[in-house]
């Protein structure tokens, strides 16, 4: 587990101020997030076209995933290695975490748009919990049939793009104003704008493209961690994968870790954590824009006041008003009083 896919070897070793077996483990469900300085943060950019020059000299905890063994449970029609294989790294700082995410894909497509997420997507999920908190908690869980989902998980995913970079990513969240677990699309500038997060994809060779990515503290887990909260020994839920989509079947081809499945399945814990370094420090704010999504602003969104028309699944999937598809399941609407209403079979 010490090959880089680009071609670069490097070793995985201990992370900075950390002396555990799980920081030197590729086959592990713990990602170790490395120490940066400033001036090795410095490097990043998510606008020059290239991958920060630290990543080549940063010596740490990894994981990747390769078909048949990395694969979703029902989702592996990969026809080798070369058709779908990722690598992950993790860095960190007091102001976020910095994510070097590499993909091998020898057919490269671009996002169809509307609700489409498995266009050659980078799929990953963050929590502010810890992973054995998110699957064994009683309160925490949206109650999205029987998923891992909590009310602070994020989900992202952002697009490879083929001949052209993605402007455009999707982004999942719960939220509390609409009651409902919420998917929107926005876009990249929107998103370094609104909340902090910067992202570009870069082409390395014809069949390899790296992700970099940068996510503040303050907005990692719907409501961010507060600034001053101590990051040493943190442990953060990290889960998910890669959507690889070849046009050769309906459905993407699937990735995940830690396990063969994610955070929408529930029959195993398919959370993983970010452990972040003794010497990390504590959380600096970054994110200074007045108006942010509710799933990534610190305030808790404001109760819902009133009745409402709106229909959910029970998915957490908004029905859109006016939609004439017949539901073989149950939709939730919600009352003035906040007492669900339940319609089997309704016509949406």
């Amino acid at each position: 587990m010490s090959r880089w896919l680009a071609g670069v070897t490097v070793a995985a070793a201990l992370c900075a101020g950390q002396a555990s077996a799980q920081c030197s483990d590729a086959f592990d469900n713990v990602l170790c997030v490395s120490t940066i300085t400033p001036v090795q943060a410095a490097q990043f950019s998510a606008t020059d076209g290239q991958v920060a020059g630290f990543w080549a000299g940063l010596s740490g905890d990894f994981f990747e995933l390769v078909p048949p063994d990395n694969c979703l449970t029902g989702m592996c029609g990969f026809s080798g290695e070369s058709d779908g294989t990722v690598k992950i790294k993790a860095a960190g700082t007091t102001k976020g975490v910095y994510l070097y995410i590499e993909v091998q894909d020898n057919v490269w497509v671009d996002w169809s748009g509307g609700n489409s997420y498995g266009d050659d997507s980078v799929d990953l999920y963050f929590d502010k919990l810890d992973a054995n908190t998110v699957h064994t908690c009683t309160d925490c869980k949206i109650g999205l049939y029987t998923s891992d989902l909590s009310y602070t998980t994020q989900q992202f995913q952002v697009f490879m793009g083929a001949n052209t970079p993605p402007s455009t990513f999707r982004f999942a969240y719960y939220d509390a104003a609409s009651w409902a677990w919420t998917t929107v699309n926005t876009s990249w500038a929107d998103a370094r704008a609104q909340y902090g997060f910067e992202v570009e994809a870069v082409t390395v060779d014809a069949t390899h493209k790296v992700q970099e990515w940068f996510f503040p503290w303050d907005t990692w887990g719907t409501q961010g961690l507060a600034p001053g909260t101590a990051l040493g020994g943190m442990r953060l839920g990290f889960a998910g994968g890669y959507n690889d989509m070849d046009g050769d079947n309906p459905q993407p081809d699937c990735l995940r870790w830690p396990l063969g499945g994610d955070p929408w399945l529930s029959d195993r814990n398919y959370w993983g954590d970010l452990l972040l370094a003794s010497d990390m420090g504590t959380v600096e704010a970054h994110s200074t824009a007045a108006s942010r999504p509710a799933g990534m602003a610190r305030p808790a969104a404001p109760a819902r006041v009133g009745a409402s028309d709106a229909l959910y699944t029970l998915r957490g999937e908004r029905v859109p008003a006016g939609a004439s598809v017949r539901a073989a399941g149950i939709a939730v609407q919600r009352a003035a009083s906040g007492a669900a209403v339940r319609r089997v079979g309704a016509a949406w």
